[in-house]
């Protein structure tokens, strides 16, 4: 999650080579794509089971990854601390295994970012560090991609916590969904995580906490990845022009 929570900039690159095909191609004008788009509202399940996404059955073969929230005592990097990390292993479609708690940033928690995650300088008093916790945390991701909402945001602070304790960065493909939202949404008033959750029909119950940001990104990725296909074929090989290959 980010503050301010609404009507944040998002900056970086839209990574998708590993998690689907290449932007270039979903959005290229190839000759099954009709034949896509009219698979996907045939097949668009009316719910979303618990903790599991309805798909519609496309060949899109979308591979697991890890979705991945922190909550920060700030928005700088080299010197706010992470206070919370949030998770979980998408496999399949379906969260197998998460990753929560808090973390001891050794600094105050500044009164507006309580104000905003409701995290108190008194829940971390007696948590771990992010030393005790990192390799946990690298294990726990792997190799697998990692999905988030503004991640390269997530990404820099693992970054630069890893770089102070002589550990590797994180070299693993991303799939940002605040970029992604842009082009399958692009009436939304809003790109903040719970408008774009809401207009995907996932429940977001904590906004501002990482393991129900981490959740919420993870679901509205599957979502959004299929929504690609329902965009105008002149449209997407318009865009196709534009993406990264």
């Amino acid at each position: 999650s980010r503050f301010p929570p609404a009507g944040v900039e998002e900056s970086g690159t839209l990574h998708l080579k590993v998690l689907m095909p290449s932007l270039r191609d979903l959005l290229s004008g190839s000759s099954d794509l009709d034949a896509l788009n009219s698979l996907v509202k045939k097949n668009r399940a009316p719910k979303r089971a618990a903790h599991k996404v309805s798909l519609p059955r496309t060949p899109l073969d979308i591979p697991d990854f890890v979705a991945l929230d922190l909550e920060t005592t700030g928005l700088d990097a080299k010197v706010d601390r992470i206070i919370e990390i949030g998770a979980l292993k998408f496999i399949g479609g379906r969260i197998v295994e998460d990753l929560s708690m808090f973390v001891n940033p050794g600094i105050p928690i500044p009164g507006v970012i309580t104000d905003l995650t409701g995290i108190r300088d008194e829940d971390v008093a007696q948590a771990v560090s992010y030393s005790e916790v990192a390799q946990r945390l690298l294990s726990f991701i792997g190799t697998m991609p990692l999905c988030g909402h503004q991640i390269d945001f997530d990404i820099a602070f693992i970054n630069e916590e890893n770089q102070r304790l002589g550990l590797p960065k994180l070299a693993v493909a991303i799939l940002d969904t605040a970029l992604l939202s842009r082009i399958a949404l692009p009436r939304l008033g809003s790109y903040a995580l719970r408008y774009v959750a809401g207009n995907l029909g996932v429940k977001l119950l904590s906004a501002h906490r990482a393991l129900d940001d981490a959740r919420a990104a993870g679901e509205s990725a599957l979502l959004l990845i299929n929504k690609m296909l329902e965009l105008a074929p002149d449209t997407r090989r318009a865009m196709a022009r534009f993406a990264p290959a």
